[in-house]
């Protein structure tokens, strides 16, 4: 809200203060995304999967998002740059 006073926010800084923990968090889940698009070649993740067990679910929450009209345009550049599916219902479970 730009509350703070600059010495504040300077000090938070060097201290590498998230300003913005819900981007950094979907941030992580993307890149995690990528590495799975990488090692399978494609983005189908299951549900559960066990090398990153929230990565499916966070998955079907960008299709829902998306078809909802509350996935950012940025966003959507995004995965579709990596070929994710956003059929919902349609991805396939490996």
């Amino acid at each position: 809200k730009g509350n703070l006073c600059r010495d504040r926010v300077e000090r938070l800084n060097q201290l590498g203060f998230d300003w913005d923990p819900r981007a950094t968090a979907w941030d992580h889940m993307f890149d995690g995304l990528i590495a799975y698009q990488k090692a399978h070649g494609n983005c189908d993740v299951p549900n559960g999967w066990k090398g990153n067990p929230t990565l499916g679910g966070w998955c079907g929450t960008q299709r829902k998002d998306h078809k909802g009209g509350r996935l950012s345009s940025d966003r959507f550049r995004r995965l579709e740059g990596i070929g994710f599916d956003f059929r919902l219902g349609e991805s396939k479970k490996k």
